[in-house]
């Protein structure tokens, strides 16, 4: 996938298959668009690698986790 330089820990669908969230060991947060795997944001939101993402049924929400504190 363009755009991903890292190893990938986590990543989620939305529901209505339009868009795709990754979690990096870096920490970094990356959205896709799912038909072109378009990169369309960027958002350093951990310290550490995230374990977890999800996108809320409205994408309007993205979630993440990590189990380094």
């Amino acid at each position: 996938m363009a755009g991903i330089d890292t190893e990938v820990k986590s990543f989620a669908l939305s529901q209505d298959g339009a868009l795709i969230v990754v979690g990096d060991d870096t920490g970094e947060l990356k959205l896709f668009t799912y038909g072109e795997c378009r990169l369309i944001h960027i958002e350093n939101v951990h310290a550490g690698p995230i374990s977890a993402v999800k996108i809320s049924h409205d994408n309007l929400v993205i979630m993440s986790a990590d189990i380094y504190g």
